[in-house]
């Protein structure tokens, strides 16, 4: 999704040799397929019609025409999904805005959705992102803040006209951030789309300087973002993931049906891992959690007893791992049912929340479904 809004404002600001509409309806066909493969095109739609608009009425250099075409191609290929979708799952738009609305929270309030927009910045500074590993980014953070505000600042105190690139590039950053909004799905990777934009912007105002400040400011700016990425990577390095996966492959094969958390996936073959996640959709499904155990013929379950700890918490980790009312059952049936086979302990990986890494040294058990509870 970075490389097709990085690709669609490539086209849309390159010169035109001709005043047709073929650019504009393949705009509109890439970012609608793209709306097919991923949601957060929508925001990669919302900033490509932003500076549509831009270059209409600020620089005239497009015609109204040629944003209606590119808006009539995405609408095309949206109808066109939502349909397909429809197809496959009857009332797909209803049940898809209930979904958006019970994890995330999409059909709330504005106010409500401008609180966790700030909610969102703040958590990425404080490198709170849940399952998302987040790494250091609060330079990159404040440099984007200092950028942005000196030049929205500049033009308006000195009272210059300003750089039309720079003025594109402020409405584009400005309109992914309304469709944060707008959308009401805070998800910490979709940061990453401001990151090119803000880096044009950068490279703009670094640029715009004389030769000395440009010497000693790009200087500072490699030394930062240099020191930052040496930071994360030591961060990382010093757990091994390996030596989680040699804990499980003691008493587990690949080839066994497993419930157990997302980050043991390299370890199973296909179609053998179910992810404890999944569980929050038991009620949805009318299943108890033995029912669905013995549904899936699952063999074994590798518990982190962080679940403990995110149960207790809740409901902080709700968008996460839903309200758990499975929690009491997948207890009793573990005490019942199963045998632990091998407990250890491991403080990355023990816990799917990222921002605990590190914090204790989590407990894993792995159980064995006993044979008669299956049908």
């Amino acid at each position: 999704m970075l490389f097709l809004g990085v690709f669609s404002l490539y086209w849309l600001q390159k010169p035109r040799k001709s005043p047709g509409y073929g650019v504009d309806l393949l705009l509109g066909t890439v970012v609608g397929l793209g709306i097919g493969i991923h949601p957060n095109s929508l925001l990669v739609a919302i900033m490509v019609g932003t500076v549509y608009a831009f270059r209409i009425l600020c620089t005239r250099s497009l015609r109204a025409a040629n944003l209606f075409v590119y808006s009539a191609a995405v609408i095309t290929w949206t109808g066109f999904f939502i349909a397909l979708s429809s197809k496959f799952e009857p009332g797909f738009i209803t049940q898809y805005f209930a979904y958006g609305q019970q994890q995330f929270g999409v059909l709330n309030p504005l106010a409500a959705k401008i609180q966790r927009f700030f909610e969102f910045y703040q958590h990425l500074y404080q490198r709170k992102c849940g399952t998302y590993y987040a790494p250091h980014i609060e330079a990159d953070l404040v440099i984007f803040g200092i950028v942005f505000f000196y030049s929205v600042g500049k033009p308006l105190i000195k009272r210059v006209i300003p750089n039309p690139a720079s003025v594109w590039i402020v409405l584009a950053i400005l309109s992914v951030n309304l469709g944060f909004i707008l959308i009401g799905r805070f998800n910490y990777t979709s940061i990453i789309f401001l990151f090119p934009l803000f880096y044009l912007l950068t490279t703009m105002i670094i640029s715009s300087l004389g030769q000395s400040r440009r010497y000693w400011i790009s200087g500072l700016l490699v030394l930062l973002v240099l020191s930052q990425t040496i930071w994360n990577f030591s961060s990382v390095l010093k757990y091994d993931y390996s030596a989680y996966l040699r804990q499980i492959a003691g008493s587990i094969g690949p080839d066994r049906k497993v419930l157990a958390s997302l980050n043991t996936e390299y370890f199973f073959d296909d179609d053998k891992l179910l992810d404890l996640r999944n569980l929050s959709y038991l009620r949805k499904h009318h299943l108890s959690f033995a029912a669905y155990i013995r549904s899936r013929r699952i063999e074994y379950i590798i518990y982190p007893e962080a679940l403990d700890f995110i149960h207790h918490s809740r409901p902080q980790w709700n968008g996460v791992y839903g309200h758990m009312p499975y929690y009491h059952e997948l207890k009793t049936f573990l005490r019942s049912h199963c045998q632990p086979l091998h407990r250890f302990s491991n403080p990355a990986f023990g816990t799917e929340i990222a921002q605990y890494a590190g914090e204790r040294d989590w407990p894993v058990t792995i159980y064995q479904v006993l044979p008669g509870s299956h049908p």
